[in-house]
C-alpha cells in the first residue's frame, strides 16, 4: 500500500486533512479490491475479492468433506 497508494497520492495532491486522505484511500481500496483485475498468474485475471470468495468456497468444501 505504501508504494501503490501513498507515495503516488502524496506526489499528486496535498491533503489538507486526514478525512480527505481517508476518502482518497477508501476510493483507491474500492478500485484495488473490487474493480481491477489482479495480474498474478495464480489469480487468472480475477479481482482480489473474487479470489477471496473462491477460497472461502474451497475451504467450505474441504471442511465439509473432513466432517463427513
Amino acid at each position: 500500500m505504501l508504494d501503490e497508494f501513498f507515495r503516488e497520492a502524496f506526489r499528486k495532491e496535498f491533503y489538507s486533512s486526514v478525512e480527505k486522505l481517508q476518502k482518497a484511500l477508501d476510493q483507491w481500496l474500492q478500485h484495488y479490491n473490487y474493480e481491477r483485475p489482479h495480474r498474478g498468474y495464480r489469480n487468472m485475471g480475477r479481482r482480489p475479492f473474487e479470489t477471496i470468495e473462491a477460497g472461502k468456497v474451497i475451504k467450505e468444501q474441504v471442511t465439509t468433506k473432513e466432517t463427513a
